[in-house]
């Protein structure tokens, strides 16, 4: 059975949601839209008693020639989950299509290629496939039933961040939890812009082994290298690995790749790695006392670790990242200045609930003002730290421009400072081509200021912002010297589709100050800190 693009819910049995917590809500929904279930007949009983009401206010109202009211709406909640649009996506719907015409036959197993289309929602597929696997072992009455599945190849998903994929890989590895699964793993023979790779016959001599060693009983090897641990060797980390057969290699003959490593004090960087038996030793001159690795992770990762049979190695991530403070570490200037704000900018809204808001504290006059922005995807953290003369006394106005903040800013900054690791945003001292684009407000793409460079049909660095007031929302610093946007916090009264980045906003999105990419989704960590430097 197949249908391409549909998600896991529609092959899930009815009974399947209520068997994990986690998939409470959708069980509700499965059995209100079932006629016959407790909860569907006493909300059509409510309608109907709704109805039988109103029939006898519209009887009144026909006999007096008097006006009536509409009748009470039908709950949508009871329809066919199979009535609306696109049937195909919607829970059980395809079990009750292709499935479940195959009960009560016998099977010795399933395979199953899936995920695309739930890939954003990490560790939650792996309790939906979970309950696809119980699922249809009930009905098979089967307890047994083999579930082989794919673990899905790397593809470019547009500019959705690295992570989201390899956070996918590590749900689907998780949902081998559930007795007599396998999966198969095909980053070596991925098509980066095909969704499916188009070697599709050793995708299935794969799920083959897995079948032949595991439910047929013979003596092949079916798994490739598999995490087992982690140990620090001085300025090295040791991943050890099962499931290596006659021992590790690579595909191409080179060295191990698609490592990084991570230590106290640094990001993650990619390691040099050398195979040493069932081992593979790592290390960086940029990471002097490495404590956490990542392998793969990363949607484009085509890795060449194998074992003697070919068979590719597991994405994996293993180790505790050290607490980073990026502020401390990289930006001297900022030593001994005042906190006013610091901000998660995964908690956006129209009204931003700040982590820490001292700008009633800080009462004495300040002569610089800093802004810290961190942004982290795939255990990589870009930063800038954009410092100036100040553009305001009031330590209200330095924070998001809410409507209630009042504040609006649109001018040139002098003697700017930038401290940044990230690719294209330009670093110096006393930079004085560089502007502030602060407001509550909508606007267009018009050049208010005429800055050198702007281009008018296109949201840069220099844009005019119009009623409503309370509408899209800028907070941005740019570098309109360099034509880059340093900093730009977007839209942020729609929380987790707000715009951030820092930097130019890279292709495919149209416009430099990240405007309209609603790119806050794309990273698992985002940080604002505002600091003043208090005056002698």
């Amino acid at each position: 059975s197949s249908w391409g693009g549909t998600r896991i819910e529609p092959w899930c049995t009815p009974a399947s949601f209520g068997l994990l917590p986690s998939l409470a809500s959708i069980d509700e929904r499965v059995r209100l839209a079932t006629p016959g279930d407790p909860s569907h007949t006493e909300r059509l009983g409510a309608y109907v008693t709704e109805l039988q009401a109103w029939l006898a206010l519209a009887q009144a109202a026909l006999a007096d020639a008097q006006p009536v009211a509409a009748p009470p709406a039908y709950p949508t909640g009871l329809n066919s989950l199979a009535s609306g649009d696109s049937p195909q996506q919607q829970p059980t719907t395809l079990y009750h299509a292709m499935i479940e015409g195959l009960v009560p036959y016998a099977l010795r197993g399933a395979i199953w290629y899936q995920g695309e289309s739930n890939h954003g929602e990490g560790m939650l597929y792996a309790d939906k496939q979970e309950a696809l696997v119980r699922g249809w072992r009930d009905v098979f009455e089967n307890p047994d039933l083999a579930f082989n599945y794919v673990q899905i190849a790397p593809y470019n998903y547009g500019a959705e961040a690295p992570h989201i994929l390899a956070e996918f890989w590590e749900a689907q590895e998780a949902a081998l939890r559930v007795p007599n699964t396998g999966m198969v793993v095909t980053t070596d023979i991925a098509d980066y812009n095909d969704i499916h790779p188009r070697n599709k016959q050793e995708v299935g001599r794969r799920l083959a082994l897995l079948a032949l060693r595991d439910t047929y009983g013979q003596d092949v090897v079916a798994d490739g290298p598999v995490f087992r641990d982690l140990s620090q060797e001085g300025a090295q980390l040791r991943v050890r690995f099962d499931h290596t057969a006659d021992g590790l290699a690579t595909r191409d003959g080179q060295a191990p790749d698609w490592f990084r490593i991570i230590g106290p004090g640094t990001d993650f960087e990619e390691a040099v790695a050398v195979i040493e038996g069932d081992s593979v030793l790592l290390s960086s001159p940029a990471v002097p006392r490495p404590v956490a690795v990542t392998f793969a992770w990363d949607k484009s990762a085509e890795p060449n670790l194998v074992n003697s049979a070919g068979l590719p190695a597991r994405p994996f991530r293993a180790g505790t990242v050290p607490p980073r403070d990026f502020l401390a570490l990289r930006v001297p200037e900022a030593q001994g200045w005042e906190l006013v704000y610091d901000l998660d900018l995964g908690r956006l809204s129209a009204s931003p609930e700040y982590t820490v808001d001292r700008h009633a504290q800080v009462t004495r006059p300040f002569d610089r003002v800093g802004y810290f922005i961190e942004l982290t995807t795939g255990g990589k953290t870009d930063y800038v730290w954009v410092s100036a003369d100040p553009f305001t006394t009031n330590t209200a106005h330095l924070g998001v421009p809410t409507v209630a903040s009042g504040a609006v800013y649109q001018q040139r900054l002098t003697n700017v400072n930038v401290v940044t690791n990230a690719a294209g945003v330009t670093a110096g001292e006393g930079l004085t081509e560089c502007n502030i684009e602060f407001w509550s407000h909508n606007y267009a793409s018009g050049n208010r200021l005429g800055l050198p460079g702007a281009n008018g049909t296109r949201y840069d660095f220099d844009d005019s912002y119009g009623e409503p007031v309370e509408g899209y929302g800028s907070m941005q610093m740019h570098n309109f010297g360099a034509r880059q946007t340093l900093f730009a916090i977007n839209n942020w009264r729609a929380g987790a589709g707000a715009d951030l980045g820092i930097g130019n906003a890279p292709a495919p999105n149209e416009h430099p100050d990240w405007t309209f990419s609603g790119s806050a989704r794309n990273y698992e960590a985002k940080r604002l800190r505002v600091l003043v430097r208090l005056a002698p």
